[in-house]
């Protein structure tokens, strides 16, 4: 491995930092089946949240916390005006921050009480809030939009509705996992 100013180095130190320093976002090929169109995707890409449904969530968060030692942290809504129905009730939602390099607020674990209504609530097709469903965060979500409407796959897109300066869209893979792929947006 190569130290400082590309010379030779073992220390495990010199290792380690060089891991804490590599970046978590990936470009991976993303390849979607669906029908007869196979769509391959190279885009840059990061984990921003795991959402995962939680009948009780306070029980939940507690195993989290004293059993894993995760630390509880705040849900940051967006402004008043932008914010859709999403609960502040710490016993419907809470968030276990995470330090990775994802971008914007609430990234890390989510645990949110399963409701029915909550895609009919936000005019979505799709319902996050049960089965739980990993979000990827990507630079270009328009990108990401124009391939699955290329390939005909449904989606529901949202403005900024539960994370300040996010957009998201939610989409079936080809098992049936939601999956949430969100941007940043000024």
């Amino acid at each position: 491995m190569c130290g400082k100013n590309g010379q030779e180095s073992t220390k495990g130190e010199d290792r380690q930092t060089a891991r804490s320093n590599q970046s978590l976002r990936y470009t991976l090929p993303i390849v979607l089946f669906y029908g007869n169109p196979t769509v391959i995707l190279l885009m840059s890409w990061s984990i921003h949240h795991v959402n995962l449904a939680a009948n009780d969530v306070r029980q939940t968060a507690r195993f989290y916390a004293e059993v894993l030692g995760f630390a509880e942290g705040s849900w940051v809504f967006p402004p008043a005006d932008q914010v859709g129905h999403i609960s502040s009730d710490t016993a419907k939602l809470t968030v276990f921050p995470t330090n990775t390099n994802s971008h914007g607020d609430n990234s890390g674990l989510h645990l949110i009480r399963p409701e029915a209504e909550f895609a009919r609530k936000n005019s979505l097709d799709h319902n996050p809030s049960i089965g739980g469903h990993v979000a990827f965060q990507v630079e270009n979500l328009d990108a990401v939009i124009e391939k699955l409407k290329a390939a005909g796959i449904p989606y529901s897109l949202t403005g900024t509705f539960a994370i300040p300066r996010m957009r998201h869209l939610y989409v079936y893979d080809p098992s049936m996992n939601l999956i949430e792929i969100n941007e940043m947006v000024d």
